[in-house]
């Protein structure tokens, strides 16, 4: 993916990748036996989608130490400042839908908001934001327990929203949607990063996650704390991996946006290389390995 300079067509290393990753299946396969020996089929949970996210992005969420807490704030700033939202920002009431472990509220507390809410429907998620914002000492942000469907807030209460990689996973986003125009103030804005379509990126996550959901995300998770990985590796894997997206085209996707009543949007940077919204316009092989790229937005209440 962050290679572009590829001299084989991406396909042909894709092809090499599900090979090797079939024959690690069996590892798999014995670790599914085990957790669920003795068990009946009446002892297995069968989960909604969201239900699924909420209890596999708790166990992910909450795994960061403070040091790497704070580097995943300081990625956030700098793709704020990257993308010139500060006049966006400083002075306003924030608000995030789907917080997650609330980094994204401390990037926009530290980027000059006067008052930042995390929102969030897992509970040990909150719990751990309050944590680490009493941890790290940061004044005018709160958490609370709340549905990216229904934050308890009047409307019209903040200025600046944010959905990160969130509603793709819900049942239903244009009710989150619908939620965000509500509490937006007139003319306020909103952060949006939503998955593109057509990549063999995202076709092998897809398989990935089809193959997966048949074990138990906590005995995923056992084999990827074996390999030595990073925090922030250890979540994209687990996250990639396990978590189904909902994929959108873009043109698809702004029709859809004007509809909830939003406009004036313009496309962002993510500004890393792993990001494919930017610096793949110079990778050869861009259309084929990330079809229309990660979607990151900002649009207005109009």
């Amino acid at each position: 993916m962050v290679n572009r300079s590829l001299k084989e067509h991406p396909y042909i290393l894709a092809c090499e990748l599900v090979k090797k990753s079939a024959e690690n299946l069996n590892t798999l396969g014995d670790l599914n036996a085990i957790a669920y020996q003795g068990k009946n089929n009446n002892e297995i949970k069968h989960l909604t989608m969201e239900e699924y996210h909420r209890e596999l992005f708790q166990d992910l969420w909450t795994k960061f130490s403070n040091q790497d807490y704070q580097e995943r704030i300081e990625q956030y700033v700098f793709r704020l400042k990257l993308n010139k939202l500060s006049t966006f920002i400083q002075g306003k009431r924030c608000i995030d839908f789907g917080c997650g472990h609330g980094n994204f509220a401390h990037a926009l507390i530290n980027s000059g908001a006067s008052y930042a809410l995390g929102i969030d429907y897992g509970e040990e998620s909150i719990s751990y934001c309050k944590n680490i914002a009493k941890t790290l000492g940061t004044k005018d942000i709160e958490f609370e327990v709340q549905t990216v469907y229904d934050t308890g807030r009047e409307d019209s209460s903040f200025d600046f929203a944010v959905q990160n990689g969130v509603f793709h996973h819900v049942d239903s986003e244009e009710k989150a949607y619908k939620e965000v125009y509500r509490n937006l103030k007139p003319g306020g804005w909103f952060w949006i990063y939503t998955d593109g379509i057509d990549s063999i990126q995202g076709e092998i996550q897809d398989a990935a996650a089809r193959i997966l959901s048949k074990f138990p995300f906590t005995e995923v998770g056992a084999v990827l704390d074996t390999m030595g990985l990073s925090i922030g590796k250890r979540y994209h894997l687990g996250d990639s991996l396990q978590a189904t997206y909902r994929h959108t085209n873009l043109a698809d996707f702004l029709g859809r946006l004007k509809d909830y009543g939003f406009g004036n949007s313009r496309r962002l940077s993510g500004g890393y290389l792993t990001d494919s919204d930017g610096t793949s316009l110079e990778d050869p092989w861009s259309i084929e390995k990330f079809g229309s790229g990660d979607i990151r937005l900002l649009v207005q209440k109009v």
